[in-house]
């Protein structure tokens, strides 16, 4: 995989101090998620960030660069990362606000989604309100094309309602909590020095609030009230400048900058602007906070600061002039509140950010899943069994696939950490597949559109659309190849008229992916990669997914040694869905008869479920085996173990297979095997423990024979053990961290 592009949008000048910072901070955060490569930083003013930013690893460009960039190379595709600056810009509360922000910064939003991006994560962010139509345009673009926001009050989690918020607080609130702050100046220091700690005001133009007037009214009133207060300027140029402000209203001609004070100054500032309350504190300088925006108030009571803070509306002029002089007095309580409450969490948003934007896998599969509420369940491909196997080598794993309604849950659940399955929609049979193949592929193009590394699960309808979607936009793909779609669609297997077609096709593409993708993976050693050669056989990989838990094989069977010794039925069990006639459940049924024809005690219990089981109930009546024939249905996985393990053969007549995980799974347990000559099945069985598929005569003269034979039974248990010993969960993930690396490498 390639190393991403990544850009840092939404910053504005560092002629705002606080404004300056956050973009540092924003740029130290996402080098400790572990992004070593150059950063495109897009700035309204670049100009000002020039030798103000320590990294060395970053391009600074313009907002209308970046754009005209979009236009000219938008169709590269190279997938980059987006970041956006900590702040409180995304606001549209009256329609000049909101035409200003869509230009400013929902230009970028829209800018990102054309690029193609990877992940688009905004760092800890105010947002809102968005109560005018250019709101609610800026509030669709966040929702519609930010994959993650951190937000740092709850208003702004209510107001976005975003399907991934994260509330976690200010950019600065959370350098501040890293680690224990103490005054620059101790008091000792202070008393030598003999005079009292110096104050600075802070303060800014309000002038588009209700409250404007009476709010500067309050501000002089607090200047009378600490005569030997001086100001200080945060901000200075683009129309936000502090000192025309003090210049205005308070006939102060110039004031020195905030982070001067801050950095040789013994003080306590007073700040209207939230980031020069809090780069005072991370500075070592105690602030007072009189807060406009709901922002403030959250900072300051995530740094347990509450009593610190004032709303400018309502502030009472006499009560922060009184904070003033207990600071002044005696600033230990504001440190000791900060340290008693404040949390470091700033670990936790550098682990959220590594996580979102590590390196993600999407597979495309055209599986049997089942859909319950909102959950959605697999016999074999449940969390633990299939994705976990991915989700230690990447950070995030999607799987696209249909999936059916279902009254009862059957099997795990597919989705589990960091796992999301992508709904393709419940279209089942060639008539619904041509009615909806529209919006099919539609939603097929969104997945692959969206995905880092793709890999397509062979043979499947939805994986040939994929695949063609992908030689037609350049999309890199790697296949995995599961079956034989000759056996699948052969006249035994498959009585569609168009199975013939479908044979054609489904072989076809199989054979492309094998040749095209940038690496192949069997579940066999050598049968399909026979059939379906690989074009560079280094990126080849051929081994089962099949789940067999290491304790798995230190099970010891209670109940299939009565089976021998007592006078009871021969009991058969076979583990197989049933959705098609590929697995062999007529063939199967057909043998027992034809074994209780010859006056045979055998019973047979079918494990599995799907749209042809009524059909096989009505089979297994007319071959007069409603004795001797249990239907159970769709099990849980250890209950389908349960099961098995109390029988005494397994029996697997399917006519195709790649590498059957149920056959493997009671081999496993020691419950004797035969099967039927398909796929990679005589990769793991001996030639005495195979029959030719559809064979109805071979399969009753084989299981005939196994219940004369106790002595066989005895020998294959023991050496079929062993042979799937290789199959064990601690051997196949070791292989699956192999292969995974092979996917970040070629993928």
């Amino acid at each position: 995989m390639k190393t991403p592009d990544v850009y840092l949008l939404h910053a504005y000048s560092s002629h705002n101090s606080g404004d300056g910072l956050l973009v540092k901070l924003s740029l130290r955060a996402i080098r400790e998620a572990g992004f070593s490569q150059r950063i495109t930083v897009v700035c309204l003013d670049p100009a000002s960030f020039v030798g103000y930013l320590d990294d060395p690893q970053i391009e600074l460009i313009s907002l209308w660069q970046f754009v005209a960039g979009t236009l000219t190379h938008a169709w590269l595709r190279r997938a980059p990362v987006f970041f956006g600056v900590g702040g409180g810009y995304l606001r549209a509360g009256t329609w000049k606000e909101g035409c200003k922000t869509l230009v400013a910064h929902g230009l970028q939003i829209v800018c990102a989604s054309l690029r193609g991006s990877r992940s688009r994560i905004y760092l800890p962010q105010s947002v809102g309100p968005f109560s005018t139509a250019p709101g609610r345009v800026l509030k669709w673009l966040v929702r519609r094309h930010v994959d993650t926001m951190f937000l740092r009050d709850d208003k702004s989690v209510h107001e976005l309602n975003h399907r991934h918020a994260v509330r976690i607080g200010d950019l600065v609130v959370l350098e501040i909590s890293k680690r224990p702050h103490a005054p620059r100046f101790t008091d000792n220091e202070s008393s030598v020095r003999g005079a009292p700690r110096k104050v600075y005001f802070v303060f800014r133009d309000l002038n588009d609030k209700p409250y404007a007037d009476a709010y500067i009214a309050k501000l002089r009133r607090l200047v009378e009230l600490t005569p030997d207060a001086s100001f200080a300027v945060q901000s200075a140029g683009r129309g936000n400048s502090d000192d025309l402000f003090y210049q205005r209203v308070f006939g102060v001609g110039s004031a020195p900058a905030l982070r001067d004070v801050i950095r040789s100054e013994d003080a306590i500032v007073v700040s209207v602007r939230l980031h020069g309350s809090l780069e005072s504190v991370l500075g070592g300088l105690p602030s007072i906070h009189i807060a406009y925006e709901r922002k403030g108030q959250a900072a300051y009571g995530d740094l347990g600061l509450s009593e610190y803070a004032f709303h400018a509306e309502s502030f009472d002029p006499e009560a922060v002039a009184a904070s003033i002089e207990k600071l002044r007095r005696d600033p230990a309580p504001f440190w000791q509140k900060l340290a008693s409450v404040s949390v470091n969490r700033h670990a936790e948003l550098v682990g959220l950010v590594r996580a979102e934007t590590g390196s993600s896998i999407t597979l495309l599969i055209d599986g049997n899943f089942s859909k319950l509420g909102d959950q959605i369940f697999s016999p074999h491909m449940g969390h633990r069994k299939f994705a976990a196997r991915f989700t230690e080598s990447f950070a995030r794993v999607r799987i696209a696939a249909r999936s059916f309604p279902a009254q009862n849950a059957h099997g795990e659940l597919v989705t589990g950490a960091d796992t999301e399955f992508i709904d393709l929609g419940a279209s089942r049979g060639v008539k619904a597949l041509i009615r909806h193949l529209p919006r099919l592929v539609w939603r097929i193009w969104r997945v692959i559109h969206d995905a880092d590394l793709l890999l397509l699960r062979f043979p499947g309808n939805l994986t040939l659309i994929g695949m063609l979607l992908c030689r037609a936009t350049g999309k890199p793909f790697s296949a995995e190849i599961v079956a034989d779609p000759a056996d699948y669609f052969s006249d035994a297997a498959s009585r569609h008229p168009l199975r013939h077609i479908a044979r054609r096709v489904h072989c076809w593409a199989t054979r492309h992916a094998a040749k095209h993708g940038r690496t192949v993976r069997y579940v066999t050693a050598g049968a399909l990669q026979e059939a379906y050669p690989p074009r560079v056989l280094a990126r080849s990989f051929g081994f089962s997914d099949v789940y067999l838990p290491d304790e798995l094989f230190d099970r010891r069977d209670e109940a299939r040694g009565k089976h021998d010794a007592d006078s009871g039925a021969f009991r058969i069990v076979n583990v197989a869905m049933m959705h098609n006639e590929s697995k062999g459940h007529g063939i199967l049924l057909r043998a027992v008869a034809a074994l209780r024809a010859r006056q045979l005690d055998v019973e047979l219990t079918l494990i599995g479920d799907g749209i042809l089981r009524a059909e096989l109930e009505r089979l297994a009546g007319r071959l007069g085996l409603g004795d001797s024939v249990r239907f159970v249905g769709a099990l849980d996985g250890d209950e389908v173990l349960r099961t098995v393990s109390q029988h005494a053969l397994f029996v697997l007549p399917s006519l195709q297979e790649g590498m059957p995980r149920a056959l493997l799974e009671a081999m496993a347990l020691g419950v004797p095997v035969i099967a039927t000559h398909v796929g990679g099945v005589a990769e793991v069985l001996e030639p005495a423990s195979l029959v030719p598929p559809a064979d109805i005569d071979a399969l009753s003269d084989k299981i005939a024979h196994i219940i004369s034979d106790a002595r066989w039974r005895e020998q294959q248990t023991q050496s079929q053990r062993e042979t799937v010993r290789r199959f064990r969960y601690s051997n196949v993930q070791a292989q699956y961290r192999h292969y995974c690396e092979a996917l970040k490498a070629y993928g």
